[in-house]
């Protein structure tokens, strides 16, 4: 519970105790409170020549745990039959204060009410409650709660572990969003709607990972030291697929009679798509092309020995494909 009190509470030293001691016997300590754990009770010592306040913490039959010099004294000397008092003392005043419910002045003594200081459990009282609530100690209405926005003892929130926020949106000022629904808090946040984010101010920023455009139109932009992904597809075998999606550059080795392939996964209608494909060791072999693929004057390449290099090109998702001879022979 914290500082502890009782009425009249006095008696001697047993023994003397050096200025630096963290332990003291005395004659009678029944007067005094029960202490130990998270309670504990401000003394003070009286000699002929001076005077400290210590706190105890703990008290094992006569034998108390001290702290010294509390409360702006300082730790001396003291003698056998010099006095021992629980007095009102400043600091015991601030701290017992400390401990009282700030929102009903009264001290809940349980489940760790809020204080001046320290966050704690306060429950608002609901209508069918009569805004009183089933704990009188620390059951407020929301009217007198509403009373506390702004004050400067509340200086922290806590967290809403459990339920959901009913109450009225919290202004941007505060924290909040401004806004009880995802598209008002967008917009009183500057954040545009839902698929497009404003960035007209954002500073330079560095990538950590990939970044998805979901067939997003990204304009007016300029690019620098850029590169292609690079689909290695090994052996295209005798009915290869390449996929446009994968990457937009995809080699492989043509060491067999391909008897058909395709070209899938292109843009949609309307948008461009590239396929560079780059074909090594085909002269051996046939080579039948997707039936999508269009060559210049319907002529279809003869493939060499060596490296040979294709651009297709297709503005209608796959239907019709432009190709390309890149380089043959390299």
């Amino acid at each position: 519970m914290g500082v502890k009190f009782s009425n009249n509470a006095a008696t001697t030293l047993t023994s003397g105790i050096s200025n630096v001691a963290t332990s003291m016997t005395v004659d009678d300590p029944s007067p005094f409170p029960t202490i130990g754990g998270a309670d504990y009770c401000y003394l003070t010592l009286v000699s002929s020549t001076a005077i400290e306040i210590v706190k105890a913490t703990a008290l094992s039959g006569s034998v108390f745990t001290i702290v010294r010099a509390q409360d702006g004294t300082s730790g001396v000397a003291f003698d056998a039959a010099d006095v021992v008092e629980l007095r009102v003392t400043l600091l015991g005043l601030d701290e017992a204060y400390a401990a009282i419910d700030v929102v009903t002045g009264t001290n809940t003594g349980d489940n760790d009410p809020a204080d001046l200081t320290t966050a704690g459990i306060i429950e608002v009282a609901t209508v069918a409650e009569g805004n009183v609530g089933t704990d009188a100690t620390r059951a407020m209405s929301p009217a007198g709660l509403a009373g506390w926005i702004g004050h400067a003892l509340i200086t922290a929130l806590g967290t809403i572990a459990t339920g959901v926020w009913n109450g009225t949106a919290i202004a941007v000022g505060y924290g909040g969003t401004g806004s009880g629904t995802a598209s008002g808090a967008r917009t009183n946040l500057g954040l545009g709607t839902a698929a497009v984010e404003n960035v007209a101010a954002m500073p330079a920023q560095t990538l950590a990972g990939a970044v998805t455009g979901a067939a997003q139109l990204v304009s007016n932009i300029e690019l620098k030291d850029t590169a292609e992904t690079v689909v290695a597809k090994g052996d295209f075998g005798a009915t290869p697929a390449w996929d446009v999606s994968a990457g937009n550059v995809q080699w492989g080795t043509h060491s067999e009679i391909i008897t058909s392939s395709t070209m899938t996964d292109w843009p949609a209608d309307t948008k461009n798509g590239k396929l560079e494909l780059e074909v090594n060791g085909g002269a051996d072999y046939a080579f039948v092309w997707p039936t999508s693929v269009q060559w210049q004057g319907d002529v279809v390449p003869t493939l060499t020995a060596g490296k040979d290099v294709f651009v297709f090109k297709s503005r209608d998702a796959g239907v019709t494909v432009i190709g390309y001879i890149a380089g043959l022979d390299m």
